[in-house]
C-alpha cells in the first residue's frame, strides 16, 4: 500500500547544439630538409548554418611520418598559435579560443620547421586520429560539439634536399 509518488512537472524541449567538420583545404608544396615555417598542413573547420557558434578550444594531430618536426604552430585569421609535440609525436594546440560563426569555416595552417638531420625521401604527414582530438564548445550550451571528419592527412608530404649553389 502506500500513496502513488507524486513529483513536479517536468517539461522536455528539443534544441539544436553546435557541431565542427573538419575537411582538407588548399596545397602544399613539398618541404625542404632544413626548411623553417614549412606549411604542413593545411584544413578548415566549419559550423553548419543555423547552429550555435563554436569555440575551439584545443586540436592535436599526429605526425605519421617519418621526417623529424620541431617549432609547431598554426595560423587562424592571421594569428599565430604555438603547438608542442609530445612523446607519442601528437601535436598538441591548445588553448586556442577561437570563435567559428553558424554557417561560417575558418582555414587553419600549420607550419613547421623540417630537421636539418632529415633525409631527402622522409615525409610529413598530419592526421587527425580521432574527431573528439578537436575540442570545440557550442557558445549557447557550453557543452562539447560533435566532429565530422571529413579530413585526410596531407599524402606524405616528400621531403627534397635543398639546391646547393657555389659562388666564386
Amino acid at each position: 500500500g502506500g500513496s502513488p509518488v507524486v513529483g513536479g512537472t517536468y517539461r522536455i524541449a528539443g534544441a539544436t547544439v553546435g557541431s565542427l567538420t573538419i575537411a582538407n583545404s588548399g596545397s602544399i608544396d613539398a618541404p625542404v630538409v632544413g626548411q623553417s615555417n614549412a606549411k604542413v598542413a593545411e584544413f578548415k573547420l566549419s559550423v553548419p548554418a543555423d547552429q550555435e557558434n563554436v569555440s575551439v578550444k584545443s586540436i592535436q594531430l599526429e605526425q605519421v611520418g617519418t621526417a623529424d618536426i620541431s617549432n609547431l604552430k598554426v595560423v587562424v585569421d592571421s594569428k599565430t598559435y604555438s603547438g608542442s609535440i609530445n612523446s607519442d609525436d601528437e601535436i598538441v594546440f591548445s588553448g586556442l579560443n577561437i570563435t567559428i560563426e553558424d554557417g561560417k569555416s575558418k582555414k587553419f595552417e600549420v607550419f613547421a620547421d623540417i630537421d636539418d638531420d632529415a633525409n631527402a625521401g622522409e615525409t610529413v604527414s598530419l592526421d587527425l586520429m580521432m574527431t573528439n582530438d578537436i575540442y570545440g564548445v557550442g557558445a549557447v550550451y557550453g557543452y562539447g560539439v560533435a566532429v565530422s571528419d571529413s579530413f585526410s592527412p596531407v599524402s606524405n608530404l616528400l621531403v627534397s634536399s635543398g639546391d646547393l649553389e657555389v659562388k666564386a
